[in-house]
């Protein structure tokens, strides 16, 4: 008997030995993992975004609507974040509308805090707390509350003058869902880091399926209206293309920015008369080793900078070339795509316009609409209307779902119209209407200078242009 007891007590020991050594094994880890967390202070971010730090690794998001606010995540201790929250000046009940990216107990804790606030979670993240699913064997999550909305992926609500839309983005745990509002603050939770400003996996233990994660961070990568990135351990990042593309610096002057596998953005800057420095957007197309060019930068030697590294670092030549109007961060490079025997194309009323003001002339004239295959891969340029200079076109690839809009579209900060010395302001807008109707599937929509947006360019160059109306009209 005293054996047998002997033997249980000495089992009972080892188990709690190992029991003991793998929590302080597993506490270790999770200390060193979280060490590398680099998370903001309280404070205001941007605009009227405001953050609260607690725990010393994790951050909820404030967003402010009037003298409402918008809660994203509820961190991990109430206290603290209660503390936090009074150096803000804000109240918990102002908060009329909590959004829970998941359900982990360091998103969820001050939960309590906002009991009159409407709460929001995707719709699959409920079998996290409801013992459908468990992140780690069989410790599932819980929150305080019963009474919360579910989120389809995709879905749009209103919150106030908000306008928030849930993306599924699983992996982190089943439901995770990042939130876009008033389609520029791309809220993402724990489903992406921040390192030395490009997205990154967060780290795989953290994760209830890391593949999926990984694979989720696709979809972070397809939402080009979003301007800012903030995340719950990781900090923010206020330029979304360099953050999911990345930014490749080829000179002084030039810099791309590869938006797909075939499709690059080529941004150069170079001076402009009565502007000063300004930066001019095109677009390279790629596939098989052949490019198509859209919009040169303002001068040969950039040109030649920009044709030289697609040949030298892509390993492909550049085939064919086409402008999207006459000014010169369009055509300005042409004389050196002429002198590398590069076909040139161009809308008719841009041959007119750079022959009558001593421009280099593209060889090739259409009227209204040009085709251009590519391996496969089909381009089409679109004269829809004056806009910008009276030859403006557009360049649509399907495949991409790109438009690029030139000069034509305004980038989402533009506050005016920029040089209308050439304008066509009484087409402008009609021509605007009808590329948005035109091009339904676009995704990624590229200004003449400027960010990179989604639809929503179209429809912010279409405000700027019916303000710029009002004000012709009431003179």
């Amino acid at each position: 008997m005293k054996k047998t007891l002997k033997r249980i007590l000495i089992i009972t020991g080892v188990i709690i030995g190992v029991l003991a050594l793998a929590y302080g094994g597993l506490f270790l880890k999770i200390k060193s993992l979280t060490s590398a967390f680099t998370p903001l202070e309280t404070g205001r971010v941007v605009d009227d975004v405001f953050v609260v730090q607690t725990d010393e690794y994790c951050n909820m998001f404030f967003i402010r609507d009037g003298a409402q606010y918008v809660v994203i995540d509820c961190a991990k201790t109430q206290a603290t974040v209660e503390k936090e929250m009074q150096k803000l000046g804000i109240n918990p009940g102002d908060v009329s509308a909590v959004l829970l990216t998941h359900t982990d107990g360091d998103h969820v804790g001050a939960l309590g805090l906002f009991d009159r606030a409407k709460l929001y979670m995707s719709k699959e993240e409920e079998q996290m707390i409801n013992g459908t699913k468990s992140k780690f064997l069989w410790f599932g999550n819980s929150i305080s509350r019963t009474d919360y909305t579910l989120l389809e992926d995709r879905q749009k609500i209103n919150v106030g003058n908000l306008t928030i839309e849930g993306i599924l983005v699983p992996g982190h745990t089943s439901g995770m869902m990042a939130y876009l509002i008033n389609n520029k603050y791309l809220f993402t939770g724990d489903i992406l880091s921040l390192k030395e400003g490009r997205i990154a996996p967060i780290p795989a233990f953290f994760d209830m399926d890391h593949a999926q994660a990984v694979e989720s961070m696709d979809i972070i990568r397809h939402i080009p209206s979003a301007e800012y990135i903030f995340t719950a351990h990781w900090g923010y990042t206020d330029d979304y293309p360099a953050a999911v593309y990345g930014k490749i610096q080829i000179s002084d002057d030039i810099q791309l920015i590869q938006i797909s596998e075939k499709a690059y953005i080529h941004i150069s800057v170079s001076e402009m008369a009565g502007f000063g420095k300004v930066s001019s957007n095109g677009l390279i197309f790629v596939n098989d080793h052949e490019a198509l060019l859209f919009d040169t930068p303002a001068t040969d030697s950039q040109t030649e900078t920009l044709v030289k590294w697609i040949a030298d670092s892509l390993s492909t030549a550049v085939t064919a070339f086409v402008p999207t109007h006459w000014h010169d961060d369009c055509i300005g490079g042409l004389g050196y795509i002429h002198s590398k025997g590069i076909t040139s194309y161009a809308n008719q009323m841009t041959v007119d316009l750079a022959k009558a003001n001593g421009k280099p002339v593209p060889q090739n004239a259409f009227t209204d609409f040009l085709q251009l295959g590519l391996h496969g891969d089909r381009v089409e340029c679109h004269y829809l209307g004056g806009g910008h200079t009276a030859d403006n076109i557009v360049v649509w690839i399907q495949s991409e779902k790109i438009l690029f809009a030139g000069c034509m579209v305004k980038d989402i900060h533009s506050k005016g119209l920029g040089n209308l010395s050439d304008a066509k302001p009484e087409e402008w807008l009609p021509t605007i209407q009808k590329v948005t109707a035109k091009f339904p599937d676009a995704e990624i929509v590229i200004p003449g200078h400027g960010q990179m947006g989604g639809r929503n360019l179209l429809e912010h160059t279409g405000e700027l242009l019916r303000i710029e109306n009002k004000k012709v009209s009431s003179l």
